[in-house]
């Protein structure tokens, strides 16, 4: 019937939704990580790290992230710079 059908569709919807949201925040898992790796290389957080040092730009271009994943990328950025000022600011 036209109720079941329309049932089926919505909940297809709402599983799709959920792999999207879910695919999400893997990325992001995976981006995060990425970053705290080469943080940890570059002798940990420190006022002299760089987008560059947090994830090389060579690497950037490879993963060809589309406008999310570059949100994602924009996001951590924020992050850790803060994260950098914020101990800067307690050596001060």
């Amino acid at each position: 019937s036209a109720d079941r059908e329309a049932s089926e569709l919505s909940q297809d919807v709402q599983r799709r939704e959920q792999a999207i949201a879910d695919l999400s925040q893997d990325l992001r898992s995976v981006l995060e990580y990425m970053i705290t790796v080469n943080i940890r290389a570059a002798g940990g957080i420190d006022s002299h790290l760089t987008e560059e040092e947090f994830l090389p730009n060579g690497v950037r271009a490879h993963l060809g992230l589309g406008r999310y994943g570059e949100e994602h990328l924009d996001f951590l950025f924020r992050k850790y710079k803060l994260q950098i000022a914020r101990k800067t600011d307690d050596l001060d």
